[in-house]
């Protein structure tokens, strides 16, 4: 806008010459022409050139007031676009659920949206000022310095990492950072998406704990069903690795998960209560 304002003052300067310059020309023919025929008339000459002067200085005015005036209008005009793009922009970046932040190269906050700093935990806009060391611990702090290095080189990475928020809970979010780069060619710090995976990574977890369990078990299960289990061929007890005898139910109650519950099968119950008994 300075630039297409600064353009338009040059275009009417130059203009404002060539107006002055024409009506200098046809003054000087007129008051010529007017001296050759009044010769001795110096009031007319004089009140002509006055004329000649005040119409070239209100031609110029006039001109230029128009001039500023489309360009107030088209000043205008693109200061209503830029707010009305800037309350879109503001729109969408606030009610986005993800975090959305920059840092400067110091690693210090310079923007955030709504959603950084309720992840963060930081009240209204609380976390722009703060250094990313102030939310992690020395350790992790340095895993973010060797990002940083990294993306320098103009490299976007996806990475895991560990905060203490504000209300000093220790929360896991996932970072997409990307550098940001001047015209120049200058690293000049990082915009970074982030969400809170915690919740996430704690079912995570604990599905890979029940997945290990049950493969154990099952492992413990397998051992049982291919190996070779003494057995008496009488009683059909089963003897340990301490030579001790169990009964069936006993054993596998013991080493499975197997549970027993006791019914009577129609041959047994035919021997036990005769073959007149229900």
């Amino acid at each position: 806008m300075l630039n297409q304002f600064f353009k338009n003052k040059n275009k009417a300067f130059v203009v404002d010459i060539l107006i002055v310059l024409l009506f200098t020309f046809i003054g000087f023919i007129f008051i010529t022409y007017g001296i050759a025929i009044h010769k001795n008339n110096t009031k007319d000459i004089t009140i002509f050139i006055l004329m000649l002067v005040s119409l070239s200085l209100n031609f110029i005015f006039i001109y230029r007031w128009k001039c500023v005036k489309k360009l107030n209008h088209d000043f205008q005009d693109s200061e209503k676009a830029l707010k009305k793009s800037e309350h879109r922009y503001r729109t969408l970046v606030e009610s986005l659920i993800e975090g959305i932040g920059i840092v400067d190269e110091n690693e210090v906050f310079t923007f955030a949206n709504k959603a950084g700093n309720e992840i963060f935990g930081c009240e209204g806009n609380e976390l722009v000022g703060k250094g990313l060391n102030e939310f992690t611990s020395s350790e992790d702090f340095n895993f973010i310095l060797n990002k940083t290095a990294i993306r320098k080189k103009g490299t976007t990475e996806v990475y895991e990492l560990d905060i203490i928020r504000c209300d000093k809970q220790i929360r896991t979010i996932l970072v997409k950072s990307s550098p940001v780069i001047d015209e120049n060619g200058e690293y000049k710090g990082a915009f970074g998406l982030f969400t809170d995976i915690t919740e996430q990574k704690q079912i995570a977890e604990k599905k890979e704990e029940l997945i290990k369990e049950l493969e154990i078990k099952l492992a413990d299960g397998d051992k049982i069903a291919c190996g070779f289990i003494p057995i008496c061929a009488s009683c059909h007890q089963i003897r340990d690795e301490e030579e001790n005898w169990h009964p069936v139910t006993d054993y596998l109650s013991q080493h499975t998960n197997i549970k027993f519950s006791h019914s009577i099968c129609p041959k047994c119950k035919i021997e036990i209560y005769g073959p007149d008994k229900n």
